[in-house]
């Protein structure tokens, strides 16, 4: 079952997966320890699949055209 800090720090995350373990724990009135603990079941409970970064796809030259010439 989620409370209200699970879906906050859910809610954190995705927004920015890169916020430090600090800036999450402040956020939600945690010490690191305990919103590490959270996070961490979240993630083997399956609420968490996985982090990822968004790339920029004009600045790495992947327009549109790079994925239609298959």
């Amino acid at each position: 079952m989620l409370d209200r800090t699970d879906l906050k720090l859910l809610s954190m995350l995705q927004q920015d997966s890169t916020l430090s373990l600090q800036a999450l724990a402040d956020a939600v009135n945690l010490t690191s320890t305990p919103c590490w603990k959270r996070i961490k079941r979240l993630e083997d409970e399956g609420y968490i699949r996985g982090r990822v970064a968004l790339l920029d796809n004009e600045k790495l030259g992947l327009g549109l055209t790079a994925f239609c010439d298959a």
